[in-house]
């Protein structure tokens, strides 16, 4: 099973420019053969959450989406 971690953005990024949180869980994968994992991923935080609105699902297996999320 992938680790989940609790991570900390420093200073501005895509995500805190938009208003949201700096902290967060993040899964760090090591790429497509792990998918299965991810298979339910929607249907599970529909029922922890309810609303899922304000909830995106966001693969960027080059960092070019989230850049600062990647590894240094």
């Amino acid at each position: 099973m992938p680790p989940v971690h609790f991570i900390t953005l420093q200073g501005e990024s895509k995500i805190t420019s938009t208003g949201m949180a700096a902290q967060g869980p993040a899964i760090d994968h090591q790429g497509k053969h792990m998918k299965n994992y991810f298979t339910n991923a929607t249907a599970i935080l529909q029922q922890l959450l309810g609303d899922m609105t304000e909830v995106a699902l966001e693969d960027d297996p080059d960092w070019t989406n989230l850049p600062r999320l990647g590894r240094p």
